[in-house]
């Protein structure tokens, strides 16, 4: 409920069929550790709407194999897991 929720209050559109995608272990930046949780889900209603400016200038759609460049490393990984179906990285020293 909380993806959900969040997906709605930040970009305008509606999701179902959310589930768990991946794991980053980040320990690059030591002695701090980060773990990324990646969630998939698939489009119900919408358009993507700026609705928080200072967080976010623009929501665009884009094909999976014509993405803008260069792009967030978790962002990367997670089309990695979508086309690859890996489920966990180790992010030591790959950002």
């Amino acid at each position: 409920d909380c993806a959900r929720r969040e997906v709605l209050e930040e970009c305008g559109i509606e999701i179902y069929n959310i589930h768990f995608q991946f794991l980053s272990n980040v320990t690059k930046y030591a002695p701090k550790h980060y773990a990324h949780i990646g969630l998939a889900a698939e489009w119900k209603n919408g358009e993507p709407k700026v609705l928080e400016p200072e967080k976010c200038e623009e929501w665009n759609w884009y094909s999976i194999d014509n993405l803008p460049n260069p792009m967030f490393k978790m962002c990367e990984l997670s089309i990695e897991s979508r086309k690859t179906g890996k489920n966990y990285w180790d992010v030591a020293d790959i950002i």
